[in-house]
């Protein structure tokens, strides 16, 4: 079945393009651009998903919600804070996940073992660059990829595989930039992945209530 845009899905891909757009042209506006991304998917998802709901979605969209205000300051306690944030939302889609009826094939092997290698050559190569957070973003990163690998082990849908595959490579671009060197449109490439992977996830968790919600 061939993927076609709901009314939703117009609005969220017009906020995205509204919160890049005032992170080029008015950056003291991010302060309200930037939270709508999630909020608008919590409301979506409370909205489709109905007598449905589960409360380990709607928290770790919340703590998604308040990482991504945390690293909108750029003071070093509001890092952490927002690290501490999307951990917390890790650890709430990884129990989710490990719900779903699962099993893997030789793709999938490959995947894990594909992941768990950048995951280490990672924290191997730049762990130095961390300072005083080599081990929190090795816990951090430890988080992440648990969470993939539980996301390639499913077998609901692949829009949570490739979710989580994304949110992996933007906090990795992120943190690349923040620690070790410059990435051109970083800031473009973070959010853009960051927004799809919360999307295709949020879509995964709604997948059997797609009907209802079109």
């Amino acid at each position: 079945m061939k993927w076609r845009p709901g009314k939703f899905d117009y609005v969220f891909f017009f906020l995205v393009f509204l919160d890049l757009w005032a992170m080029y042209l008015y950056p003291g506006l991010r302060l309200l651009t930037k939270p709508l991304i999630v909020s608008s998917l919590l409301l979506y998802y409370i909205a489709v998903a109905g007598d449905y709901q589960q409360p380990l979605v709607m928290l770790g969209l919340i703590f998604a919600l308040l990482g991504d205000i945390f690293l909108m300051f750029d003071y070093p306690m509001f890092f952490q804070m927002g690290l501490a944030s999307f951990l917390v939302m890790q650890l709430c889609y990884i129990s989710i996940f490990r719900k779903y009826e699962g099993g893997l094939n030789v793709r999938g092997w490959v995947g894990i073992g594909f992941v768990l290698l950048v995951a280490a050559s990672f924290n191997l190569f730049f762990g130095d660059e961390f300072g005083d957070l080599r081990w929190p973003v090795l816990l951090y990163t430890a988080a992440i990829s648990a969470m993939v690998i539980t996301a390639v082990y499913q077998r609901s849908t692949a829009l949570i595989t490739w979710g989580a595959v994304l949110f992996m490579v933007s906090d990795l671009c992120l943190a690349f930039h923040k620690f070790v060197a410059a990435i051109p449109a970083e800031g473009l490439i973070v959010m853009l992945t960051y927004a799809a992977a919360q999307f295709l996830i949020v879509k995964g968790f709604l997948h059997p209530f797609q009907k209802a919600a079109t």
